[in-house]
């Protein structure tokens, strides 16, 4: 499934490009425990990672489905912290939030004393 993007940072190293999505849409990859497809939906807005060939690196995840995943682990999920690829889904959100949403101060620096 072809999925309509706008990059919205490009890592030059890698090629990657953190993008958002331009239209909601549904992802189907993988199975539940009883067989049964497993779906994701996503809205429009959703944060992805696409990798230099343009294929995902990380699927589009939308803001509300990584709060309720950091709550998961917070809260102890064994399962969540050990997803394969969280970390990478973990980092293409917290760019895309700090890349699409307005920061009011820039971090300060500390020095050494």
């Amino acid at each position: 499934m072809e999925i309509s993007v706008t990059p919205i940072k490009t890592f030059p190293v890698s090629g990657r490009k953190i993008c958002l999505t331009d239209e909601g849409g549904t992802l189907t990859g993988g199975v539940r425990k009883d067989y049964s497809p497993l779906e994701r939906s996503f809205t429009s807005g959703a944060v992805a990672l696409v990798d230099a060939d343009g294929s995902a690196a990380v699927d589009p995840v939308d803001f509300v489905a990584v709060m309720e995943f950091c709550e998961r682990i917070i809260e102890g999920d064994q399962r969540a912290a050990t997803q394969a690829g969280a970390i990478l889904m973990l980092a293409t959100a917290f760019v895309g939030v700090v890349i699409s949403w307005p920061v009011t101060a820039e971090p300060s620096s500390t020095e050494a004393a």
